[in-house]
């Protein structure tokens, strides 16, 4: 039987065609795990999500947990993952590279990370740096932008990239809301 690439709400039609038959195929894993990679290879994450949740903010940034599952499993077959103490043992010479190094990280520090990478990567072995926002994490609320990207829109997000800073932290707090218990980051 052919693998199957995960649908998820989100991808065009055409686009979602096109990576279902070249998985299928098993183009990926053929090209992954024939060459050696010029350096390493970084996966950089938001989040993860159900495949019909298209209500969390900035939803393209999130990955669909089956999708994000498929990552695992090719770079686990066709890679080698690697982690941050690997990368700095090469760069001071006390191990070399394998010939297909990846390193998978996630930014900001969502919870889905948690609830739902972390069990994907430790069934794949594969190892993860994640590099959170101590301000929302620590404090119990929503990133600014997430919530400014409910309340208004994903272009008010953007737009307050050309403000002051002290208009951007007028905006930045005022778009702070607390998480609620039932809530995940």
């Amino acid at each position: 039987t052919l693998a199957t690439y995960p649908a998820c709400v989100g991808y065009s039609g055409a686009r979602r065609a096109v990576k279902q038959t070249l998985f299928s195929l098993g183009y990926y894993h053929q090209r992954l795990s024939r060459f050696e990679f010029p350096g390493v290879a970084t996966l950089c994450y938001h989040g993860l999500r159900d495949a019909a949740d298209m209500s969390v903010p900035f939803a393209d940034l999130h990955v669909c947990r089956d999708v994000f599952e498929t990552h695992c499993r090719l770079i686990s077959t066709a890679c080698d993952p690697i982690s941050l103490d690997d990368v700095r043992a090469a760069r001071h010479g006390k191990r070399a590279l394998p010939p297909r190094p990846v390193i998978v990280t996630f930014d900001d520090g969502y919870r889905s990370v948690v609830d739902h990478a972390l069990p994907a990567l430790e069934r794949y072995g594969i190892p993860a740096a994640v590099f959170i926002c101590a301000g929302a994490v620590l404090g119990s609320h929503h990133f600014w932008f997430d919530t400014l990207c409910q309340r208004e829109s994903a272009e008010a997000v953007v737009s307050a990239g050309t403000l002051s800073y002290a208009q951007w932290r007028t905006l930045s707090e005022s778009a702070t809301t607390p998480i609620s218990k039932d809530e995940t980051h």
